[in-house]
């Protein structure tokens, strides 16, 4: 088989509804700054949706194409640590930093397809597969009371 200019398109998409539920836990410094630590946690019934397409000889020749949908219940799991500090400007208005470290896993929110077999066409299989995110954040917030 020759390929030439193949491509292959992959689009995902959850919607859902849940209950989300969390907290935060400060322990203060002194002079504005805290040390912070947050666990968060979702249940989400919903729909994925994955839509696969692979196109060869500049999308002349289609080779696959792919609409996955499915309902499912998902959960999501964050959580976060770091440093905070609070200062008030005025009497009614406040300056609100976090800076810290989160980690966020969402479980089988994905649909994944992949080839069975390369040299046989068309054969594959679907799985479900996580959604991982982590790393370092910066938080700026004002509050105003009127």
């Amino acid at each position: 088989m020759d390929f030439t200019n193949t491509a292959i398109g992959i689009e995902r998409d959850f919607s859902g509804t849940g209950l989300h539920v969390g907290n935060r836990t400060n322990l203060n410094l002194g002079s504005g700054f805290s040390l912070f630590g947050q666990a968060e946690g979702a249940l989400i019934i919903g729909d994925v949706r994955s839509r696969l397409q692979e196109v060869d000889n500049n999308g002349l020749d289609e080779l696959a194409s792919l609409y996955l949908t499915s309902s499912r219940v998902v959960t999501m799991i964050d959580l976060a640590a770091g440093v905070n500090w609070q200062q008030y400007l005025s009497d009614t208005a406040l300056v609100d930093i976090s800076f810290g470290y989160a980690i966020e896993e969402w479980f089988d929110v994905l649909d994944v397809v992949r080839y069975v077999d390369s040299s046989g066409s068309g054969v594959l299989t679907q799985d479900s597969s996580n959604l991982s995110s982590s790393g370092l954040f910066f938080e700026l917030g004002f509050t105003f009371d009127f």
